[in-house]
């Protein structure tokens, strides 16, 4: 079971690894539809911030991706 501090660095991996496969930049990330702001996303993806669920939610939607798929790989080891 991962500890906290690894699933952040984890899921901050993952998120940054779909958005940049979409082609997605950080900063136009945060005026689509769902997006968050970008100082937000950068600390997520370096693993400095924890997200709260709805915030992943939030990411997912914005990156067209479920949640599951989102979440999907992150606790292998």
């Amino acid at each position: 079971m991962l500890d906290r501090e690894e699933f952040k660095n984890r899921i901050g991996q993952k998120i940054r690894e779909v958005r940049e496969s979409k082609g997605i930049s950080q900063k136009d990330f945060e005026f689509l539809e769902f997006g968050i702001e970008r100082q937000m996303l950068s600390k997520i993806e370096r693993g400095l911030r924890y997200p709260e669920l709805y915030t992943l939610y939030r990411i997912a939607k914005t990156l067209n991706v479920s949640l599951s798929e989102l979440l999907k790989g992150v606790d292998n080891d």
